[in-house]
């Protein structure tokens, strides 16, 4: 088999794993940290609870990007801008899906929805820039 055509096997199935990675990491973030910190300061605004909520997403997408993103892009560094957009995509479909499955909307589930996302797309694009730069790194040393 092509070297090539291997690789790219690799990258769709570590891209079909990553929603459940991501969901994973997301629930094992959001039982230690948030709800630890949230009552450790004892928080009675909404707001504090939101800025919470963001970083734990921040957190749990950072660890995804790094475990599913960076070595995908390592592997195929020209192919990066795909790569990126079918992790976004992989990755956002579930969470932006039962936002809207969801019968009312309220500010935290927005803020919820929104610092996923925000998160996520940041997070991917990162880590797919440090990857492409280690790949061709790791090309012109052989």
């Amino acid at each position: 088999m092509n070297s090539i055509v291997f690789k790219k096997i690799v990258v769709v199935a570590i891209g079909l794993l990553s929603p459940v990675i991501y969901l994973k990491i997301s629930s094992i973030c959001n039982v230690n940290i948030f709800f630890n910190v949230v009552y450790g300061i004892n928080s009675k605004s909404i707001v504090t609870v939101a800025i919470v909520k963001v970083l734990t997403c921040l957190v749990s997408a950072i660890v995804t990007a790094f475990i599913t993103v960076l070595p995908c892009v390592y592997l195929l560094p020209l192919y990066r801008k795909y790569i990126v957009i079918v992790f976004i995509v992989a990755i956002l479909i579930f969470p932006v899906s039962t936002f809207f499955m969801l019968s009312n909307y309220d500010k935290l589930s927005f803020v919820d929805v929104f610092g996923q996302s925000i998160s996520v797309i940041i997070s991917v694009y990162l880590f797919a820039t440090i990857g492409f730069f280690l790949g061709l790194k790791g090309k012109r040393n052989i």
